[in-house]
C-alpha cells in the first residue's frame, strides 16, 4: 500500500539561534519502510521521536500544520495499478487519495467543530470526496454511526452531548464513512480513561473486518501493540531503530534502545 522511502521532514524552529532566524529542526530522518495491504503497522517510541510527523506525511496534511516545513524523498501510495508519490501529487489527483486514505487523531475534541452535528461532522468527507446527493448521504451516516457502536438518534446532537469515547466513536465513523482502503490512528486511545480504550480498540478490531481496513496504528502501550499490530516500527529522533514482526520485535528486540523502552515501562 506504501512504499517510504528516505523520508525526511524538518520544521521551521520558532525560536532564534545566535539571533538569526530561520533554522530547522529534524522531525523525521531517512525514514523507509513498506505497509502491507490488510495488516495493522504499529508504530511506537517515545514523545518527539516522529511517530506524529510519520502520520502526517502519510494523510498529506503536513504543509497544513507548517507551511514553511521542508518533506523530502518519497511516499508511493500503490493504488489502482498504479503507484502516485503523495509528497508530488496535487489537485484532482490528492483529492481522489485523500478518500483512500484517512486518519484518527488523539483529542476527539480538537478534531471536531463544536458547533456542528454529529452528522454534519460525519457528513464533511462525503461533501468534499464522493458525488452522494443528501438522502444518500443521509443513509450513509445513519449506518456508519449504528456500526461505530451509536445511534441514529446521535445524528442532530451536538459534541457537548457526548462522552469522550463517544466522541472519539463520531471521529471514527467520519473517516470511514467513505470507506478508505487506509486507516492512520494517531495515538487514538490516549486521552480516553482505560475501561472506553478497551471498547474503541474493539471497535477497531471490527472494523478493520468489516471494511477490510489496513491500519497504522500510533501508540504509546505496548500491550495495544501486543494484541492488535502484526509488525512494529519503533522510531528514536526521528529515526526507525528497528522494525519486524511484533512477536520477534517484543520477544528478542536487537537494538538498545529498543530494549530499554520495552523493560523500563509496558506504557511508553
Amino acid at each position: 500500500m506504501f512504499e517510504i522511502k528516505d523520508l525526511s521532514v524538518k520544521y521551521s524552529s520558532k525560536k532564534k539561534v545566535f539571533g538569526i532566524k530561520g533554522k530547522y529542526v529534524n522531525a523525521v530522518e531517512g525514514v523507509s519502510f513498506d505497509f502491507i495491504k490488510g495488516e495493522v503497522l504499529g508504530i511506537v517510541g517515545e514523545s518527539g521521536s516522529g511517530k506524529s510527523t510519520v502520520s502526517r506525511t502519510l494523510l498529506s496534511i503536513i504543509k497544513q500544520i507548517d507551511k514553511s516545513s521542508i518533506v523530502c524523498g518519497s511516499v508511493l501510495y500503490n493504488g489502482g495499478g498504479k503507484s502516485i508519490d503523495l509528497l508530488k501529487a496535487k489537485g484532482k489527483e490528492l483529492k481522489q487519495i485523500r478518500k483512500k486514505i484517512q486518519g484518527v487523531f488523539q483529542d476527539p475534541d480538537s478534531s471536531m467543530n463544536q458547533r456542528l452535528t454529529a452528522g454534519k461532522i460525519i457528513e464533511e468527507p462525503l461533501l468534499n470526496l464522493t458525488n452522494l446527493n443528501k438522502n444518500e448521504r443521509e443513509e450513509k451516516i445513519k449506518d456508519v454511526l449504528k456500526k461505530c457502536g451509536l445511534s441514529e438518534d446521535d445524528i442532530n446532537k451536538y459534541p457537548n452531548e457526548f462522552s469522550a469515547g463517544q466522541k472519539q466513536r463520531i471521529c471514527i465513523a467520519r473517516a470511514i464513512v467513505v470507506e478508505p482502503e487506509i486507516l492512520i490512528a494517531d495515538e487514538p486511545l490516549s486521552s480516553l480513561d482505560i475501561s472506553i480504550q478497551a471498547q474503541i480498540l474493539n471497535l477497531f478490531v471490527d472494523l478493520k473486518e468489516k471494511y477490510n481496513l489496513s491500519i497504522i496504528f500510533i501508540t504509546h502501550d505496548l500491550n495495544i501493540v501486543k494484541v492488535f499490530c502484526d509488525r512494529i516500527i519503533v522510531m528514536q529522533n526521528g529515526k526507525i531503530v528497528e522494525q519486524g514482526i511484533t512477536s520477534e520485535v517484543l520477544a528478542n528486540p536487537k537494538d538498545e534502545y529498543t530494549k530499554t523502552l520495552f523493560t523500563s515501562n509496558v506504557t511508553l
